[in-house]
């Protein structure tokens, strides 16, 4: 019973550790990583309207949270 106490210890720290590390790595990534933002710019067209993304240029028929070609988060749409 001794010896699966110690192993329990062992196990439990060696878990802490692990989920510690992680953390760390975790808020390192989110500070290291941060997402362009961009907004929506309309382009009328002859029987609709379509969307130009600010950052990447590219169209597309609808808005999205994040253009789909870039990745960029979207704010409010510029007008022309």
């Amino acid at each position: 019973m001794k010896h699966y106490r110690n192993l329990n210890g062992c196990v439990s720290r060696m878990h802490r550790v692990i989920y510690e590390a992680y953390d760390k790595g975790y808020a390192q990534g989110r500070k290291d990583f941060e997402r362009p933002h961009g907004s929506w710019v309309s382009v009328p067209q002859k029987k609709y309207i379509s969307y130009r993304c600010s950052s990447c240029k590219s169209l597309v028929i609808a808005k999205y949270m994040y253009c789909p070609h870039c990745g960029s988060k979207m704010g409010e749409e510029d007008g022309e």
